[in-house]
């Protein structure tokens, strides 16, 4: 979806749950100055009373820094942002979310799910590849297929997104894969998936 300017009337006060949220210009400021990460852990810390692990804020500054260069090469400098967004009676969080109008100024909203994998493995599993974690394999949900059952997640769990005021898109973001047309990320038996949700 193509979006301009900040849109997020719909976050009514106090019923989102996020570590972050302001605009794409904030956060590419914040990135600039590697603060971004920082800002997340002390949200973390004032909502939870902990820290987040070590690995977390890694992946923070990391996915955030080639999220923020994805935005400046893309010219997405003045939309709002969400980060680490709570679902609704959920304790999954999205990576991020950005918000604003399209070009005939109708709201709208994507979910981008945030994933440093340089390849998969093929999994027996519908709509699962297999990656390592600490040298051993796991099926988990295709991140295409993670960004779809976020979307209905939230487009079940938000009036804004259930009613259709705001349209509500989601897509993957793998900034560490390098294109290649046989990845088993690109395979033809997640065709469906990719095409909804790229």
């Amino acid at each position: 979806a193509s979006l301009r300017r900040p849109y997020a009337s719909w976050r009514n006060g106090g019923c989102m749950t996020e570590l972050y949220w302001g605009t794409t210009g904030d956060f590419l400021e914040r990135t600039t100055q590697n603060t971004i990460a920082e800002t997340l852990r002390r949200s973390f810390f004032e909502f939870h009373g902990f820290n987040p692990s070590d690995s977390e804020q890694r992946s923070w500054r990391n996915s955030l820094r080639a999220l923020a260069n994805a935005f400046r090469l893309g010219g997405f400098t003045d939309h709002g942002l969400f980060l680490e967004f709570q679902l609704p009676l959920s304790s999954q969080r999205l990576d991020a979310m950005i918000t604003g109008t399209d070009r005939d100024g109708r709201p709208g909203a994507v979910i981008i799910e945030l994933k440093q994998w340089d390849d998969c493995e093929p999994s027996t599993v519908e709509d699962c590849v297999v990656v390592r974690y600490a040298g051993r394999p796991k099926a988990v949900l295709h991140p295409s297929a993670q960004a779809r059952q976020y979307r209905q997640h939230l487009a079940d769990g938000h009036t804004a997104f259930h009613d259709g005021a705001v349209r509500l898109d989601a897509c993957a973001y793998l900034h560490d894969f390098l294109h290649d047309e046989d990845s088993e990320l690109l395979h033809p038996r997640h065709a469906n998936v990719l095409g909804a949700y790229p």
